[in-house]
């Protein structure tokens, strides 16, 4: 097999950079930042730092950081925009001083660490993993019963998914906070993102290439869900745009992992049909019209036992997610309301096809202080 980095052109490297990074692609993100900032410094050590890439912001976002004795990059809101091209630009910017075996650890600027999540992590790229994807504990903070349910999606595909693959040692979906990489694997696919979900579309670069992201129980980051149901539309709508333009970007990364057979499949399904609670009540709906429309014919038979099958799977396993989640009795009256959920769907897929926004925010924005597109440095 074939390393990842192979045909990667090596520019020279002076030896003395941290053997961690934890990093922090933040765009306006003063708000949330100051806690998530606090709970990595709890858990960082001798040889570890943390960057933040403050993408374009208008806020208050790089001063925060540094307040907090992170080393801030200031990327100028010029040119390709997104994680994926953010997280380009800083690899280019910190090669020449930063070892190939460096880990580093991707993080969301609202996502929070539990104790020991990144010894956890750092442990498994060190005894040899490609790449780690730490547990997302979904984070309610409304009474939303479509919050309730994105949350109880996410539980399910891990609990249940994702420790099924780690079983059978196939590859899991990279979630875009919380994954850990070597340095020089991260270096060989970063230059190749080009669409606005570069976890997704990393994940099915790795798997077109035969790379196996293993999923560590242990290492669990608390990430909160969107508090209303304009934001929950509007994250629905970045997800449903990002898959369009993955699956115009990479067209041949997602046939060789769908050609990788059961895996490949498992995995694609993990990236393209999610959540649950939307793709299960479309399921059970072909699996209905396809077998009314059977009358003994195989051809309609088939789809109908196919989609039947997966809808069986895809409750089973959201029945086990129930019993992992933290607010069971709110959770299970949201699923009485499973079927509106489709609704929101409907309207994210109307907002991702007509909104100009290339990255539609989720939470409030804080009050700008000043124009976007300043020269970039770090500090």
């Amino acid at each position: 097999m074939m390393h990842p980095t192979a045909g990667i052109s090596e520019r020279p490297r002076r030896p003395g950079g941290p053997d961690l990074v934890v990093l922090i692609l933040a765009k306006d993100e003063a708000l949330v930042l100051p806690a998530t900032l606090h709970a990595v410094f709890d858990q960082i050590g001798p040889g570890c730092e943390v960057h933040v890439v403050a993408d374009g912001c208008r806020d208050d976002t790089a001063k925060v950081a540094r307040a907090s004795a992170a080393r801030v990059f200031e990327r100028p809101a010029r040119g390709p925009l997104g994680k994926g091209a953010a997280l380009a630009w800083w690899l280019r910017r910190t090669h020449a001083h930063a070892p190939g075996t460096q880990i580093i650890v991707v993080l969301d600027a609202d996502s929070r660490m539990f104790p020991g999540c990144l010894d956890a992590l750092r442990m498994e790229i060190e005894q040899g993993s490609v790449a780690a994807q730490a547990q997302i504990v979904p984070a309610v903070e409304s009474t939303s019963p479509i919050a309730a349910l994105a949350a109880l999606s996410e539980i399910a595909d891990q609990v249940v998914g994702d420790a099924i693959r780690v079983r059978l040692r196939w590859p899991v979906r990279l979630r875009g906070t919380g994954m850990a990489f070597r340095r020089l694997t991260l270096e060989a696919f970063a230059p190749q993102l080009s669409t606005s979900i570069e976890d997704a579309e990393l994940t099915v670069l790795m798997a077109s290439r035969g790379l196996v992201p293993r999923w560590i129980r242990g290492a669990r980051i608390e990430d909160p869900k969107p508090n209303s149901t304009q934001y929950a539309a509007r994250q629905r709508a970045r997800w449903l745009k990002g898959q369009l333009q993955l699956l115009a970007a990479q067209p041949r990364a997602v046939l060789a992992t769908l050609g990788r057979g059961l895996p490949g499949w498992s995995l694609a399904a993990s990236v393209f049909l999610r959540p649950k609670a939307f793709s299960l009540p479309l399921f059970a709906l072909a699996a209905m019209l396809s077998w009314k429309a059977s009358s003994g014919s195989l051809w309609y038979l088939l789809p109908a036992l196919f989609f039947g099958a997966w809808t069986f799977v895809g409750a089973a396993s959201m029945m086990v997610g129930l019993a992992w989640s933290p607010a069971f009795g709110r959770t299970l009256g949201a699923l009485l309301l499973l079927p509106s959920y489709v609704v929101l769907w409907l309207i994210s897929a109307g907002l991702a096809l007509s909104t100009g926004d290339a990255w539609p925010r989720a939470r409030p924005l804080d009050t700008p202080t000043r124009p976007a597109g300043e020269p970039g440095h770090a500090l």
